[in-house]
């Protein structure tokens, strides 16, 4: 059994994912590589095709494609690492082209969430929503792709009835660079500004001043060697908006920090609920603190965590409730590659799969 991991090079989650989904494949004894330009290689061909920028550039993005395509055929499945929405749009991949080329051979995509629980953007997928980046309507839905491994597919949104095609493997982080340097000093990180949350934004910085808290706030670009070794120091994190996911959530926990957010629904692919076909929300485990946006609420939460902080700790919480999001879910990912072993995931499985249309 051989895998192709199409992937990126850019500072983003899919170096990770491909990273760790590598890692978890090797354990289980499976060959895999990694194509880091794969991602730009599939892209499909820009609509401006008679400007002199795209007659020169094309030529050379199609002999990439057909020279990544002649390598894919020697692997028995392909997993693209996305994210929804680009990830469904028409222009993420060359999907007649490569269905013709590769007629037998899967393509998985594996993403931080899965489309179906992501409620509203599916409709922007279908109708567009230009203020959500996506200019116009008629992308993919799951017959996209012939199977779908997820890192997380809780939500507000109920998971629809069976038969849902997808693995939750989670994702695997422990590549040694995710530990607790935490020395005396207590140290809060702020996420990257938002221009539309200031106010919360406003209330943090208020509270760590009044608390003497020490604060880094990140802002620009890091190779993730540095963001990391930032992570390492830091023992409490503040979210700026709400995430899809959240790798940095993951990322934090994994290094011994807690993750304040003024409001649960921030951090929705980390609830934990019992029963996933009901809508609604869950719960957030105890390296959560919600403070509502409420500065009073926020400082007897600072001052609390300050009082009993002992370095590594929230890494032992996470362990315990999302081992998952550490090191990923092995047993999952077996029972994936036992259906590609006997046939059942194939190259023509996405037929089978509902479009936009098929959902509310």
């Amino acid at each position: 059994m051989k895998i192709a991991i199409l992937s990126n090079r850019q500072r983003s989650f899919v170096r990770p994912l491909s990273e760790g989904l590598q890692r978890m494949l090797t354990l289980l004894g499976v060959e895999s590589k990694i194509f880091s330009d794969g991602l730009a290689d599939i892209k499909a061909e820009s609509h401006q095709k008679n400007s002199l920028k795209n007659q020169l550039v094309e030529p050379y993005k199609n002999f990439r494609f057909h020279n990544l395509v002649s390598q894919l055929k020697q692997f028995d499945a392909v997993i693209v690492v996305g994210h929804m929405p680009s990830a469904f749009m028409r222009h993420f991949m060359r999907d007649s082209l490569l269905r013709q080329q590769l007629p037998d051979i899967p393509i998985v995509l594996y993403d931080l969430v899965y489309l179906p629980t992501r409620g509203s953007w599916m409709k922007y997928l279908r109708e567009g929503s230009p203020q959500h980046g996506i200019p116009d309507g008629g992308h993919f839905g799951l017959e996209r792709y012939d199977y779908y491994l997820c890192v997380s597919v809780v939500s507000e949104y109920p998971l629809p009835p069976e038969p849902n095609p997808y693995a939750l493997i989670g994702v695997n982080l422990d590549d040694g660079s995710l530990y607790s340097d935490q020395n005396e000093d207590f140290v809060a990180l702020l996420d990257f500004e938002r221009s539309n949350h200031l106010e919360e934004r406003r209330i943090q910085i208020e509270v760590l001043k009044e608390t003497n808290t020490k604060y880094v706030q990140l802002s620009g670009s890091y190779p993730i060697e540095k963001i990391r070794a930032i992570y390492r120091k830091s023992s409490i994190y503040f979210l700026a908006h709400r995430e899809s996911f959240g790798l940095p959530i993951c990322e934090l926990q994994a290094c011994g920090s807690y993750i304040f957010t003024p409001y649960s629904e921030w951090c929705p692919s980390h609830w934990i609920k019992d029963d996933l076909s009901q809508p609604g929300a869950g719960q957030l485990s105890p390296n959560f603190v919600v403070y509502h946006n409420d500065k009073q609420k926020l400082i007897q939460e600072i001052t609390r965590i300050k009082a009993s902080f002992v370095p590594g700790e929230a890494r032992k919480t996470f362990e315990t409730y999302h081992p998952q999001l550490l090191r990923g879910n092995i047993a999952e990912l077996k029972k994936f590659i036992d259906l590609l072993q006997a046939g059942k995931i194939h190259g023509k499985s996405h037929q089978n799969y509902p479009a936009l249309s098929n959902f509310p």
